[in-house]
């Protein structure tokens, strides 16, 4: 979340280096989805900057669970944490429930310790005491810029497993990270692709058939931005698992810098894996317009997977992604979707950033009352 700070000042310099790729490519579709947005209210929640990234998911009855990421600034240090919500109504409501991890201080490498962009899945399969997971993302943020910059340093992807989204949590398991800080795999571990990433983040995920997938936007700069060549290497790759999370293998790259400077944009990022009348789904949205001056998350896009087992979107016959939907510029710097189709009322969620007062960044949830057709 915090590298969209920069993106603007940033991205302005990037446009010149790049000047080769104009804005002479086609929309992908004209017939974008009509949206109407409304704030998602998170009754008992103490919101203080705001809250992102929401992911949905429903289990076996008609309870909705969204996990989230919960900004809390304090003497200019931005703290996240995930946070849950409840609906009994198929998300027309919602209730806070709980933190499902903390912010934490670390005074001796002088920062702060994040956890956010999580993703909440129902896995059936699983014995009755793991059947729901949260994995997210957690790095370290130091109190100071390293060279001017901010940095995401000593990245990694956690979970915790739970009978209950309401229950009680198992204590973390760093599964991709640093083996050092006690995780499983390294990045380049579960792929040679993978073998210069650094940041893993934005997740995804889905039960299908048995198999659990995650879906993750992975970068080589720990600042989140980096050079035009590591902006390039960015890209949103899908794990999988047969053993319910306990380990993974690397399935195939979802989106490349080619499939986003095809629709002029620098990234796709945010992704979510969703279902609809037992089709699977990648969302995602893009960042850094090439051809505007607004530079922030650009709505959702939605493409259908060909075959989710071998990573495959459907594509057209140049090989650009075949959109199913465009939910596209409804909300000014908004995005970072998810859907169930269980969540009716509610339809596709998101969240978006705007500035309050005096260059104060703020965010907030939202639904759109609308699904994916």
């Amino acid at each position: 979340m915090l590298k969209l700070i920069k993106w603007a000042v940033f991205l302005l310099i990037i446009l010149i280096v790049v000047g080769s790729i104009n804005d002479s490519k086609d929309d992908p579709i004209s017939n974008q989805a009509e949206v109407t947005v409304s704030e998602i209210i998170v009754n008992g929640e103490d919101v203080t900057t705001g809250l992102a990234d929401p992911s949905i998911e429903y289990g076996a009855d008609s309870t909705g669970w969204m996990a989230y990421s919960h900004m809390n600034t304090i003497k200019n240090h931005l703290y996240v944490e995930t946070h849950l919500a409840r609906s009994d109504n198929s998300g027309d409501t919602w209730e806070y429930v709980t933190d499902l991890n903390e912010t934490k201080n670390d005074e001796a490498k002088q920062g702060i310790w994040k956890n956010e962009t999580s993703s909440l899945v129902f896995d059936p399969g699983d014995i009755p005491s793991r059947q729901w997971k949260i994995f997210y993302a957690t790095w370290f943020l130091p109190y100071e810029k390293v060279n001017g910059n901010l940095t995401f340093e000593h990245s990694s992807v956690r979970y915790k497993t739970a009978g209950s989204p309401d229950g009680v949590w198992s204590e973390e398991v760093c599964l991709f990270g640093n083996k050092d800080e006690g995780c499983q795999q390294e990045f380049s571990e579960l792929d040679p692709s993978l073998e210069n990433m650094v940041l893993m983040n934005e997740l995804g995920s889905i039960a299908v058939k048995g198999t659990l997938y995650m879906s993750a936007d992975v970068s080589p700069s720990n600042t989140g931005l980096g050079t035009i060549d590591e902006i390039k290497a960015r890209k949103i790759v899908l794990l999988s698992s047969k053993d319910h999370g306990i380990t993974w293998r690397f399935v195939n790259t979802l989106t490349d810098f080619d499939d986003a400077s095809s629709l002029n944009y620098f990234v796709f990022t945010a992704s979510s894996l969703v279902e609809k009348d037992g089709v699977q789904f990648l969302m995602f949205t893009p960042s850094g317009a090439m051809n505007k001056k607004d530079k922030n998350h650009d709505g959702v896009y939605v493409v259908e997977f060909e075959d989710i087992s071998k990573g495959l979107l459907k594509r057209d016959k140049g090989g650009k992604p075949l959109f199913s939907e465009i939910l596209g510029e409804f909300i000014e710097n908004g995005g970072l979707a998810d859907y169930h189709e269980k969540n009716t009322a509610g339809g596709v969620v998101g969240s978006n950033f705007y500035v309050e007062g005096l260059f104060k960044l703020k965010s907030r949830l939202f639904s759109t009352q609308k699904g994916i057709d």
